[in-house]
C-alpha cells in the first residue's frame, strides 16, 4: 500500500494570521512599533501541534519477485495469442489476395473472349446482309429473264402429242399454221412486239433504277460500318491498353509487396507450413469449386444475352421492313392522287377554254 502523510488542521492558524495582518494595515502610520502585534504573531507561529510519527510499511521481496512473475506470465501468453492470431490473420489475407489475382485473371480472359466473339458476330452479321441483297439481286434478274422468255414463247394447244416429236416436226406445224394465217399473224405479232418493246423498255428503267438505288444504299451502309467499326476498334484498343497499364501496375505493386511480405514471413512461419498446407489445399479446392460453377453461370448468362439480342435484332429488321413498305406505299398513292388531280384540273380548264369560246363565237354571231 502507499505511504500517506497527514497534515495538522491550518485552518485556525490561517484566520488568525490574516486577522493580524489586517490590523498592521490598519496602524501603518504610527510611528512606533507595535510590539504587542508582532509577539503574538511570533508566539502564534510557534504553536503548531506536535506530529505523530506512523510505522513505516513494507512490502516483502518474495511476494514482489511473485507478481512480477505472474505478470510476466501473463504477458507472454497475451503475446503468443497475439502472434498467432496475426500469423492466422496473414495467412488468410495472402490467400484471399490469391483468390482476387484469380479472379481478375479470369474476368480478363472472359473480357477478351467476349470482345473476340462480338467482332466475329459483326463481321458475320455485315457478310449476310450482302449475301441477302446479293440474292435479291439475282431474283430480280431471274424474274426479268422469265418474263423476256415467256414474250419470244409459243403455245400450241388443242393439238395432241405425237411419239418421237422432235424440233424440227414442231417447226413444220407452226410453218403451215402461219402459211394458212398470215396476216393475221403479221398483225398481231406486230402489235405484240411493240408492245412487248415498251413494256421491256419501262421494265429494263425501273430495274436500272432500283440497282441504282440498292448500290447507293449499300455503299452507304460499308461506310457507315467501316467508321463505326473504326471507331469502336480504337476505342476497344485504348480501353485495352488503360487496363493493361493499369493491371501491370497494379500486378507489380502486388509482387513487390508479395515478396516483402514473403521474406519476412519466410523466418516466422517455418513451423507451421504442414497446418497451412493442409488449409491452403481444403481452400484451394474450394476456390476451384466456387470458379468452376462462376464459369458454368458466366457461359450461360452469355448465351442467354445472345438470344436475346438475336431476337430483339430480328423484332426490329421486322419493324424497319415494315415500316419501308409503308412508306413506298404511300408515297405511290401520293403519286397517283397527284396524276389524277392534275388530269381533273386539265379537263376542267380545256372545258372552260370550250365554253368561253363558245360564248365568244355566239356573242359574234348575234352581233
Amino acid at each position: 500500500m502507499p505511504r500517506t502523510i497527514r497534515s495538522p488542521p491550518q485552518s485556525s492558524i490561517e484566520s488568525l494570521n490574516i486577522q493580524l495582518q489586517d490590523d498592521l494595515m490598519q496602524h501603518t502610520y504610527d510611528s512606533a512599533p507595535d510590539l504587542t502585534t508582532a509577539g503574538l504573531t511570533e508566539s502564534i507561529e510557534n504553536m503548531d501541534p506536535p506530529r505523530r510519527e506512523r510505522r513505516k510499511r513494507g512490502f516483502g521481496i518474495d511476494e514482489l519477485q511473485a507478481s512480477i512473475q505472474n505478470i510476466n506470465k501473463v504477458l507472454s501468453s497475451s503475446m503468443a495469442q497475439q502472434e498467432s492470431k496475426l500469423s492466422a490473420v496473414m495467412s488468410t489475407i495472402s490467400e484471399i489476395k490469391e483468390q482476387n489475382n484469380n479472379i481478375q485473371s479470369t474476368i480478363n480472359f472472359l473480357s477478351e473472349e467476349y470482345h473476340d466473339i462480338k467482332k466475329e458476330f459483326i463481321r458475320i452479321e455485315s457478310e449476310r446482309k450482302d449475301q441477302y441483297l446479293y440474292i435479291k439481286t439475282l431474283e430480280t434478274k431471274i424474274e426479268d429473264l422469265e418474263r423476256t422468255s415467256r414474250a419470244t414463247g409459243l403455245e400450241l394447244r388443242n393439238i395432241k402429242q405425237r411419239e418421237g416429236e422432235t424440233k424440227k416436226t414442231l417447226l413444220e406445224l407452226i410453218m403451215k399454221i402461219g402459211e394458212k394465217i398470215k396476216k393475221l399473224v403479221l398483225q398481231k405479232s406486230k402489235s405484240k412486239r411493240a408492245k412487248e418493246q415498251k413494256s421491256k423498255r419501262a421494265k429494263e428503267q425501273k430495274s436500272k433504277r432500283a440497282k441504282e438505288q440498292k448500290s447507293k444504299r449499300a455503299k452507304e451502309q460499308k461506310s457507315k460500318r467501316a467508321k463505326e467499326q473504326k471507331s469502336k476498334r480504337a476505342k476497344e484498343q485504348k480501353s485495352k491498353r488503360a487496363k493493361e497499364q493499369k493491371s501491370k501496375r497494379a500486378k507489380e505493386q502486388k509482387s513487390k509487396r508479395a515478396k516483402e511480405q514473403k521474406s519476412k514471413r519466410a523466418k516466422e512461419q517455418k513451423s507451421k507450413r504442414a497446418k497451412e498446407q493442409k488449409s491452403k489445399r481444403a481452400k484451394e479446392q474450394k476456390s476451384k469449386r466456387a470458379k468452376e460453377q462462376k464459369s458454368k453461370r458466366a457461359k450461360e448468362q452469355k448465351s442467354k444475352r445472345a438470344k436475346e439480342q438475336k431476337s430483339k435484332r430480328a423484332k426490329e429488321q421486322k419493324s424497319k421492313r415494315a415500316k419501308e413498305q409503308k412508306s413506298k406505299r404511300a408515297k405511290e398513292q401520293k403519286s397517283k392522287r397527284a396524276k389524277e388531280q392534275k388530269r381533273k384540273r386539265a379537263k376542267a380548264q380545256k372545258r372552260k377554254r370550250a365554253t368561253g369560246q363558245k360564248s365568244i363565237l355566239s356573242g359574234i354571231s348575234k352581233q
